[in-house]
């Protein structure tokens, strides 16, 4: 016996329907696919949402770093936690001939620009170096920096 839609008894909308009292017993509605596309869009919400707001978190201090953050956060005699504060964590830490610590920050971005106007286009992109070191001397305390910036 199958469910009459055109029966009053049967909500189609809000998913209610009354059974008969021989009926209700051992019925499994999700089985008979009455709250099924409710499940499925329960089910795409649950994992949509979370995956959408992943994907809108901010970036890393590190992805953000720009010759602007270097100039302005970096100075003689600042420790090695303020400018991993400020920069993030370095991509290599090595020792130069003096046997001092040098921190290397090396970020590379690109950016692509298409343009374009009925039957013409045109592509354009940008990429941008660039590159830190950081010396510190046996206290932990930054002696030196320098930085590289290209575009091309």
């Amino acid at each position: 016996m199958g469910v009459n839609c055109n029966n009053p008894e049967f909500d189609y909308f809000n998913g209610k329907i009354k059974l008969e009292p021989q009926l209700r017993e051992g019925v499994n509605l999700e089985k008979a696919g009455i709250k099924g596309d409710t499940m499925i869009i329960r089910k795409i919400i649950l994992v949509g949402i979370p995956l959408f707001l992943m994907s809108c978190a901010p970036q890393s201090q590190a992805d953000r770093l720009t010759l602007g953050m270097v100039q302005s956060s970096i100075h003689i005699g600042i420790s090695g936690g303020e400018v991993q504060k400020a920069l993030g964590a370095p991509n290599i830490i090595s020792k130069n001939k003096g046997g001092n610590e040098v921190w290397t920050y090396d970020r590379v971005s690109k950016e692509a620009t298409s343009r374009g106007f009925l039957f013409w286009s045109s592509n354009e992109s940008t990429q941008r170096t660039l590159t830190v070191l950081i010396t510190f001397d046996d206290n932990g305390r930054v002696t030196d920096f320098t930085y590289h910036s290209t575009e091309f």
